[in-house]
């Protein structure tokens, strides 16, 4: 009678042993597929706001390149919009993701750096077209101003593409055992 109360017993609790394991797996995967649905929601609340003000700065920036606007114009425009960048850069940073998802927000961030980046030479071209005296001044201002242009399609597109990449739902959650 007594190895059939110890087997009976030793059965009772690999059965509650594995209820909490269930129990606590399933708790890890739920948060794990809130954080992500948070994620998600975070990248296509950004998406807009980041997309606007990148096509914005292009449209000012395509203004100067056609030389329908002055570069001394624009340049209040171009620093503003690289203070926006810079803004949303750190607000992609803060993000939080869960592991699966860490490598999306870092490519975010690049994709938002990019942007930085190419603002910042725009910003240089422009202050160099604005003081150019000289033709050759004049010539290095429209480069830097047309490659950041570039730099900022580029950007925009790349930021666009890995937003639609955080934003898709997962097929699956992960589960490890």
């Amino acid at each position: 009678m007594d190895a059939v109360r110890v087997a009976a017993l030793l059965g009772f609790v690999a059965l509650a042993g594995l209820v909490v394991y269930v129990l606590l797996r399933s708790r890890t995967v739920g948060r794990e597929s809130r954080d992500s649905a948070a994620f998600r929601d975070a990248v296509a609340a950004l998406y807009p706001s980041v997309d606007a003000t990148l096509a914005a700065a292009l449209s000012v920036v395509d203004e100067v390149r056609r030389h329908r606007l002055g570069a001394a114009e624009a340049l209040p425009s171009v620093d503003h919009y690289l203070e926006t960048v810079e803004g949303w850069a750190a607000e992609a940073a803060a993000l939080v993701a869960t592991p699966a998802e860490a490598a999306l927000r870092a490519r975010l961030v690049a994709d938002l750096g990019r942007a930085e980046r190419a603002l910042e030479r725009i910003l240089h071209g422009a202050r160099t077209l604005a003081d150019a005296t000289a033709r050759i001044g004049d010539l290095e201002g429209q480069t830097l101003v047309k490659r950041g242009y570039l730099e900022l399609q580029h950007a925009r597109v790349a930021f666009a593409a890995d937003a639609a990449a955080a934003s898709a739902v997962p097929a699956e959650p992960e589960r490890g055992v």
